[in-house]
């Protein structure tokens, strides 16, 4: 099994200086759907 964890900590209320450019988590967990489906075999 995998697990992918990422989390920051910062001051409170402070705002990146660069705003994220990565893709929506809708778009990241359905890219991951079909790995997850045929490792687990219960989809």
């Amino acid at each position: 099994m995998n697990e992918l964890a990422v989390w920051t900590t910062g001051r409170s209320g402070a705002q990146p200086k660069v705003p994220w450019a990565g893709p929506a988590d809708a778009e990241v967990a359905k890219a991951m759907d079909s790995a997850l489906c045929t490792a687990l075999k219960d989809c």
